[in-house]
């Protein structure tokens, strides 16, 4: 494994753990962008209650579906 391939591993995997909280507004994920607290209280409303939908199958496929949209 290279040093590049490790860090991208290392990355993905710190993204990786936030996603599932991101329907919390206080959590790492938001906390880390800029304005991210605003954005937080924004978007979670729409999301139901904390780990409601980021923790399900359903957010699973629309969390994959907008990465893959967005990779593209």
């Amino acid at each position: 494994m290279s040093v590049a391939t490790a860090i991208v591993a290392v990355g993905a995997g710190l993204l990786g753990s936030m996603i599932p909280d991101f329907d919390h507004p206080t959590s790492g994920f938001w906390q880390q962008l800029p304005a991210g607290s605003i954005i937080g209280r924004i978007v979670s409303p729409f999301l139901g209650s904390h780990r409601l939908i980021s923790h399900s199958i359903v957010g699973m496929a629309v969390i994959g579906f907008l990465l893959k949209l967005l990779l593209n």
